[in-house]
């Protein structure tokens, strides 16, 4: 091989392990994400049961946001769930228990 071969496979090796880092990385962070909105949902259906409007607007605010901020890793990792849907449920939940409690924003 001439050394102009070896230059372009040894480029190529490089630019391919660094993109599968990225995935990796990405996919990673996306799971860590994945698990706090998990949690953030247990915490507010714990929140309704004890009506406790100002945590549960809190943490609808949270997690929407976590949604907004990952949606397309989110749609990769559980592309069962429907994210928009979820989405719009917190989103109802934040208008009613938002202007319950009305916590600053």
């Amino acid at each position: 091989m001439s050394k102009k071969h070896t230059f372009l496979l040894t480029c190529a090796l490089i630019i391919l392990t660094s993109l599968i880092c990225i995935k990796y990385f990405n996919n990673s962070n996306t799971e860590k994400e994945l698990y706090e909105i998990n949690r953030s949902l247990e915490r507010i259906e714990m929140q309704m049961r004890n009506t406790d409007n100002i945590n549960v607007c809190l943490e609808a605010r949270k997690t929407i946001q976590l949604i907004k901020k990952n949606i397309k890793g989110l749609m990769i990792l559980e592309p069962n769930y429907n994210w928009l849907e979820i989405q719009e449920v917190l989103l109802e939940l934040e208008r009613k228990h938002c202007s319950i409690g009305s916590p600053k924003q």
